[in-house]
């Protein structure tokens, strides 16, 4: 019992010692090398708890605290106001994106708009054009066809019938071809000229195509004794109407040719001398000095260079419209001339004159309108322009219809 007792009295002293032991243990202290050799010391532990040093003894420095600094007080950030900011600039972000969406559709839009419209102007020119070369294909068919039809129509000779039958098989329909009264076949003919120069229509794909030709007769003419025969040769003009169907590019005639006359001359044009334009020029002086200025120019248009035809041209005039013949005609002489002065000081002549061909030496008659220029400084005349007509003369200023 006893030393039950002494046992336990023992353990509470041990308990007492270690605690005493772990609270005399060194604390490292914050901030300070736990190497260095001034802070280095082991500590000597007896069994009656009391700590001993090998150097100088272990003082525990109290920690200073840092001081803190003082923080800024945070705005509250309510809800409301983060609700309205993202909702602003969500509205805005939606404002900007439907700006860009519909810059970029009517881009789009007017890209598709403008090719659209050069592909229809495109589409009209080509079907214009297919239509005209399709019109004008069948119209030059057509009358190439009567005039073919014409030609083989025209030519027969003494005794040919089945030739004659077999060459306008090919153009004509069976009752123009099988009727046998067409060509008696007691003379010849050859059509040595043939042009079909205009069509009418008459119905829906019937044509009546006119044809002007010139055809070479031979006519047997029986001599004075009776037994021989002598051939004579003559040359007539002719016009006549090819009745022509045609159905899907093809052509017949469908009748038989018709002898007419045909003349597309204008009865009622009245020819009017003199030029209106401008006011005559009576002196003598002048007149002669636009003579020369034509002659000269005449005499180098005909058979000179171009260079020294150039030189009698004034400096605006169109040098394309005075390219030299070359020698082919010869120039003569000339008969008369007239003048007329413009307003703006321009002159207009009107000259007659005579050429030489050069191939028969046949002597031709000429006449033109030319217009000069006067050069103030040497008084001479150039040439500004010239046209075949003499009558009827446009004023000067109004559109060309020459």
């Amino acid at each position: 019992m006893f030393k039950k007792k002494k046992d336990a009295a023992a353990e509470e002293g041990s308990v007492e010692e270690k605690k005493e032991r772990e609270s005399a243990e060194p604390e490292t202290v914050l901030g300070q090398d736990q190497n260095s050799e001034d802070g280095k010391a082991e500590a000597d532990v007896d069994e009656s708890g009391t700590a001993k040093k090998s150097g100088k003894s272990l003082k525990k420095k109290p920690k200073k605290p840092k001081p803190e600094k003082p923080k800024k007080p945070k705005k509250p950030k309510t809800e409301e106001y983060v609700l309205k900011k993202n909702t602003g600039m969500k509205a805005l972000r939606i404002v900007l994106w439907t700006m860009l969406v519909f810059v970029f559709i009517k881009g789009i839009v007017s890209i598709f708009q403008k090719e659209d419209g050069i592909d229809e102007v495109n589409a009209i020119i080509n079907n214009f054009r297919q239509e005209f070369s399709s019109v004008k294909d069948e119209n030059e068919e057509l009358l190439s066809f009567a005039q073919n039809f014409g030609r083989e129509y025209l030519t027969y000779r003494v005794g040919e019938k089945d030739d004659y039958i077999d060459r306008i098989r090919e153009y004509a329909s069976s009752t123009v071809y099988n009727n046998s009264s067409l060509v008696d076949f007691k003379a010849s003919a050859v059509c040595t000229y043939i042009n079909a120069y205009r069509k009418e229509e008459y119905a829906a794909g019937q044509y009546d195509v006119y044809i002007y030709a010139i055809v070479e007769y031979e006519k047997q003419i029986l001599n004075e004794d009776g037994q021989t025969y002598t051939t004579e040769v003559t040359q007539e003009e002719t016009t006549m109407i090819v009745p022509v169907y045609a159905s899907a590019g093809r052509y017949i005639v469908e009748d038989i040719p018709l002898f007419v006359e045909d003349s597309v001359a204008d009865g009622s044009y009245t020819a009017q001398s003199g030029y209106s334009g401008g006011t005559a020029v009576t002196d003598a002086a002048k007149v002669e000095a636009v003579q020369t200025s034509i002659t000269n120019f005449l005499a180098a248009y005909y058979t000179a260079e171009q260079s020294v035809i150039d030189y009698y041209l004034a400096s605006t005039a169109d040098r394309s419209s005075f390219v030299g013949l070359n020698g082919r005609y010869n120039f003569e002489h000339i008969d008369s001339i007239r003048c007329y002065q413009n307003a703006d000081g321009s002159i207009l002549a009107v000259a007659c004159f005579v050429i030489k061909d050069t191939v028969n030496e046949a002597q031709l008659y000429q006449e033109f309108n030319v217009l000069l220029k006067e050069d103030q400084a040497s008084g001479r005349y150039y040439i500004l322009d010239m046209n075949t007509r003499t009558k009827n003369l446009r004023m000067e200023g109004e559109a060309n219809v020459s």
